[in-house]
């Protein structure tokens, strides 16, 4: 059994070697301060994710057809833009508070621009793309996730099956 343990340690330190000391924590060195989220409009949902879609990560709406994945998306960006463009806080104290950009990537040429804006979607901040091809949408999410400067808080794409 120690023999396990030195070993899980080994590859542990490479893993810090590799790529940082902050690459590899245990459980009771990690932060104890709550992941900053943006809600999903559903309160049903919000309590299933803890508070909604966790900010800064990949989330992944999985589900049947017609089973409301892109609705929920659209409410999600809804409720994105309800939060601040600079600190991407909900309630902030910024001297100039800049509305919040929401990039959408529709692949599946379904939005209903009507339904969203009769729900509350600010189109003056929405920005809705449709690539030509699985490429183009990929260079299109890579450079709006990269790009310090774009001002996007929420990303969507509408469908991950479409772009391949």
């Amino acid at each position: 059994m120690a023999k396990k343990g030195q070993k899980a340690n080994a590859l542990i330190a490479k893993f810090r070697k590799k790529w940082g000391d902050d690459s590899v924590v245990t459980a009771s060195e990690m932060s104890r301060a709550p992941i900053p989220r943006i809600s999903t409009g559903n309160f049903s949902l919000d309590v299933a994710t803890y508070g909604g879609i966790p900010r800064g990560r990949i989330t992944r709406f999985w589900g049947r057809e017609k089973s409301s994945k892109s609705g929920s998306c659209v409410n999600v960006a809804i409720e994105a833009q309800k939060h601040c463009g600079i600190c991407y806080e909900r309630h902030c104290d910024c001297a100039n508070r800049s509305p919040a950009n929401v990039l959408y990537l529709d692949l599946e040429s379904k939005f209903a621009q009507g339904w969203a804006i009769s729900h509350g979607l600010d189109p003056d901040h929405f920005f809705l793309v449709t690539p030509d091809s699985g490429n183009q949408g990929v260079d299109m999410v890579h450079a709006a996730i990269t790009d310090e400067d774009s001002g996007f808080i929420l990303v969507i794409v509408d469908s991950i099956a479409h772009l391949t």
